[in-house]
């Protein structure tokens, strides 16, 4: 079977389908993958439903389409619009059997099932690599596991089979790049994937461009040890209710990996981690951890911390061990909207971690710290508690700001739905970066730059919120908003 894999995110990391090409080769079939990145500009400001795909993409993306008997298309919900322009696009000249899998599907299988022939719900590993053997030996897929299709008609959604538990029995991530292409921007359309693409389009990832190094992307564990209301997560322990959800790879599988990256590319300068909870495990487990990966790896890497899980013990292993930088979920500093996100995290314990981070500030770039914004449910006082968290924080760090994304059937999905704070259809928006112009949105984005201090703390002051934050002023906002973002565009322009 000749199969088509296709990734529409910002970079091309794409882990899972990388380790789903790598199951369905080790079958015997022949994998292609098409990465279509996007870029800075498109990212921060071109919806997903207004993202196009040009003539000299499409055209090459639809030849490859016709020469598959099967295309998987991996889908986050912000990412749907894209996913049926692809599907569109690789219908044009023969008809492929597409397949669609991620969360996305996973949450919402009927609707997906309008564009797609069949649909992956949870890990794909398994049923894609049986959907393939299915195809092949042209029996039919509806009874697969993890698999939703439209049986005569009538949808069919499959009960799911148990979360792999023993992570070190799947195979490395694919990164070709033989038989693998990527959306070129400067040769200005897609284009057969070499080394010489593979370490550009690496080096142009969002870890990467933190310390200019051209970042491997990998986890060490899948899952997460919390359950926020607005998140993926959410769903994903209600649909694997009772199974462990958190696990973890062996150092030796994990280290095994790296150490073959490197020598197949020795371009590679950086990894990444990109793990919800890679500082979940003990404190004996990660200096276990860094001390091998200095041993073995040696090459400064960047993850993600909780505040719950950063300790002494595991920052000193870590950056012993090569680690230059870290970033860490925040959210909001309201209790109420803490309640609310189902965030059981203190504003103590956030300052606990932020202060000790700030200790090893000599060893690391800047920390980078994400806040939710444009949340409904948001009183001014909440938006205060925000600012006055944020004041406390010693510098340097990086402030990174995402609107809210009330994702399908999530908890927070459902209290909206309950509250009506959901669109006339019923649907939330799905653009992280689609901020509003609002008096504390414009004071957390000067917070993101070298504003002196004693500025930012007249400006966060309670009583300059109550009198300012108001709707009627929303329209000078957004005048200040489109100037502020006229003039980001153009720093982008010049980089």
């Amino acid at each position: 079977m000749n199969v088509l894999l296709i990734s529409p995110y910002s970079d091309i990391a794409s882990i899972g389908l990388r380790i789903i090409a790598s199951v369905i080769r080790m079958e015997g079939h022949r994998v292609s993958m098409v990465f279509l990145p996007h870029t800075p500009q498109e990212e921060n400001h071109v919806t997903d439903e207004d993202h196009d795909y040009p003539e000299s993409v499409a055209e090459p993306l639809a030849r490859l389409a016709s020469e598959s008997d099967i295309v998987g298309i991996t889908v986050m919900t912000n990412y749907v619009h894209r996913a049926r322009k692809i599907t569109s696009i690789v219908r044009r000249i023969g008809s492929p059997f597409v397949v669609w899998g991620g969360i996305h599907p996973t949450i919402r299988p009927e609707e997906c099932l309008h564009d797609a022939d069949a649909v992956i719900r949870g890990e794909g590993e398994d049923a894609f690599r049986e959907l393939v053997s299915a195809r092949a030996a042209g029996k039919p897929v509806s009874g697969i596991a993890n698999v939703a299709v439209m049986d005569n008609g009538s949808l069919r959604i499959n009960p799911p089979r148990p979360l792999v538990q023993d992570l070190d029995r799947l195979p490395f991530p694919d990164y070709g790049p033989d038989h693998h292409y990527v959306w070129d921007r400067d040769a200005g359309g897609l284009e057969p994937m070499d080394d010489r693409l593979l370490e550009k389009h690496l080096a142009l990832g969002p870890i990467s461009t933190i310390r200019s190094t051209v970042t491997y992307q990998t986890l060490a564990t899948r899952g997460c040890p919390h359950r926020c209301a607005y998140c993926c997560n959410d769903v994903l322990q209600a649909l694997y209710n009772g199974q462990k959800h958190l696990r973890r790879r062996s150092d030796t599988n994990v280290l095994t990996e790296l150490r073959e990256a490197r020598e197949k590319y020795p371009f590679i300068s950086g990894i990444g981690f990109s793990d919800d909870s890679f500082f979940v495990a003990t404190d004996a487990g990660i200096t276990r951890f860094a001390e091998a990966y200095k041993r073995e790896i040696d090459l400064p890497f960047f993850c993600l911390g909780s505040p719950l899980t950063i300790s002494r013990r595991k920052l000193e292993a870590l950056l012993d061990a090569g680690m230059y930088g870290l970033q860490m979920g925040v959210q909001t500093g309201s209790p109420r909207i803490q309640a609310i996100y189902q965030r059981n995290i203190s504003n103590d314990k956030v300052m606990e971690a932020v202060q000790l981070l700030n200790e090893y500030k000599d060893r690391m770039v800047p920390p980078s710290y994400d806040f939710i914004i444009d949340s409904p449910w948001e009183t001014s006082d909440d938006l205060i508690r925000t600012l006055q968290l944020i004041r406390q924080f010693p510098r340097p760090y990086r402030l990174q700001l995402f609107s809210l994304v009330i994702f399908p059937e999530t908890h927070l999905f459902h209290r909206a739905q309950v509250e009506g704070l959901l669109d006339a259809g019923g649907e939330p928006k799905l653009e992280y970066h689609d901020r509003k112009a609002t008096y504390v949105n414009i004071v957390l984005g000067l917070y993101r730059h070298s504003i002196p201090k004693f500025i930012l703390d007249f400006l966060s002051h309670p009583a300059m919120v109550q009198a300012l934050h108001r709707d009627r002023l929303n329209r000078m906002y957004r005048l200040i908003y489109g100037l502020g973002r006229w003039l980001n565009r153009r720093l982008l322009r010049r980089r």
